[in-house]
């Protein structure tokens, strides 16, 4: 938990500059600084992503009357923006003009993170007054040792809310799919790999149990041996993209098949693809994004074509696709046919882009089913999983394919690693912005 809790720091610094909507320029240098002193501490640490050096833990110690200031002038400042936001998306609604997406998931976030940067404001402020009782307890060990009681307490629940807030500002807009398709299928290893593919299908079926999910099998090959070839199934549930996304690639195992007679080891491989499952497709058009130009129809319609502008030609201007609709003589009727076809048009685009991301997805999850090429590899001789992307290892193979909270323990800690990479990603990108903002600045 407390493993975030300089990273959040740095978070905070750098979360008005992530989204380009509204910069808060007097969030400074000095910020990082007066919201509380980062030190490396002792416990337990975590391994990151393809064996870089173990992160320790961290606590932080909090400044009392300079923290709690910057601390609200910090929380001032995202509850303007929230305000800006919502207002503006409330004022596009009424003038029937749609918001970006963007905007309507940083409300979003704001909506769900205020409530708890509040209580951590609140929390400083109890720190700042207890560190005031011990300072005007005059050595009376009684009201020292209940102030410093209340302080720890008071920063294990902001290292708890640290851990809620960071996850989401770092959340990735993926985790609201709540339904995907799974699709395992047997790779190298003959009837070997088909058995292992059976295997981690089960694995997810009875994990999806656990979890509480709807696992609905859609098709399965069966194999002569009691494996399977492939087979797909649809899981329902909060959460579930997110928590087996990373299941996608190449799974390995390293066993004495039960034909073997020599007692040999092989190795054999099962391929499992992740796919948030295909939905509807909205498409909406902006006024803003919309030129409609009106003129005379061409063709039969005797004077009503020589008097009016009924036809109507549509312009999307982002995609630049324009639509011509004069077979009606009514322009209003001209027009309501014109976007309906562009409507038909955007909306056709999406569901082949979103077919081809699937394709490409597939593609990537499955490539090569080669036993080099892998992402975990289950060794039974050893009882030990070896997940590569974390260079971690855990044992007992046996209750892990029982997808119970052994695999969970493993699909936690994957999650923890990416929420990790994700915000490095957005510190990395915020730092370019700032910087790219000061040299614009310096060339004024």
């Amino acid at each position: 938990m407390s493993t975030f809790c300089s990273a959040f720091a740095l978070l905070l610094r750098a979360y008005p500059y992530c989204y380009n909507i509204r910069p808060l320029s007097h969030i400074n240098r000095s910020f990082l600084s007066s919201f509380g002193r980062i030190r490396r501490g002792t416990g337990r640490c975590y391994q990151g992503w393809r064996g870089s050096s173990a992160v320790s833990r961290c606590q932080v110690q909090y400044r009392s009357a300079s923290s709690s200031a910057m601390q609200t002038r910090f929380l001032d400042s995202l509850e303007e923006e929230y305000e800006h936001l919502k207002e503006k998306v409330y004022r596009d609604t009424h003038d029937d003009d749609s918001s970006s997406g963007q905007e309507n998931m940083r409300l979003k976030r704001l909506q769900l993170a205020l409530p708890k940067l509040r209580s951590r404001r609140q929390l400083l402020l109890e720190i700042a007054e207890l560190n005031i009782m011990v300072k005007d307890a005059l050595g009376d060990a009684g009201i020292i040792s209940m102030a410093q009681d209340d302080i720890r307490k008071n920063e294990e629940k902001i290292e708890q809310l640290d851990e809620q807030i960071l996850h989401i500002l770092t959340v990735e807009e993926s985790s609201d799919v709540t339904d995907l398709l799974l699709e395992v299928s047997a790779g190298v290893g003959g009837q070997e790999a088909m058995l292992f593919a059976s295997e981690l299908f089960n694995m997810y079926q009875k994990y999806a149990a656990f979890r509480g999910w709807a696992f609905n099998p859609l098709t399965i090959d069966n194999s002569d041996l009691g494996g399977i070839r492939s087979a797909e199934a649809e899981v329902s549930g909060p959460g579930t993209f997110r928590s087996l996304t990373f299941e996608g690639g190449i799974h390995r195992v390293q066993r004495t098949p039960k034909t073997e007679k020599a007692g040999r080891i092989h190795t054999s491989t099962a391929s499992v693809v992740i796919l948030p499952k295909p939905s509807d497709v909205e498409v909406v058009l902006r006024k803003k994004d919309l030129r409609i130009e009106t003129c005379r129809s061409t063709g039969k319609g005797g004077q009503n074509v020589n008097k009016l502008e009924s036809a109507v030609r549509v312009v999307h201007i982002p995609t630049n696709t324009a639509v011509e609709c004069q077979e009606e003589r009514d322009q209003v009727q001209n027009r309501a046919r014109a976007m309906n076809r562009l409507a038909a048009i955007l909306y056709q685009r999406q569901l082949d882009q979103q077919t081809e991301n699937q394709s490409s997805t597939r593609k990537l999850q499955a490539k090569q089913s080669a036993r080099s090429d892998k992402i975990r590899t289950y060794n039974f001789a050893q009882d030990r999983i070896t997940d590569h992307r974390i260079n971690q290892n855990f044992h007992s193979v046996e209750d892990v394919l029982k997808g119970g909270e052994h695999l969970d323990i493993i699909i936690k800690q994957i999650l923890v690693m990416h929420q990790r990479e994700s915000f490095d990603d957005i510190v990395q990108s915020s730092v370019l912005k700032i910087t790219a903002k000061r040299s614009d600045k310096t060339k004024r």
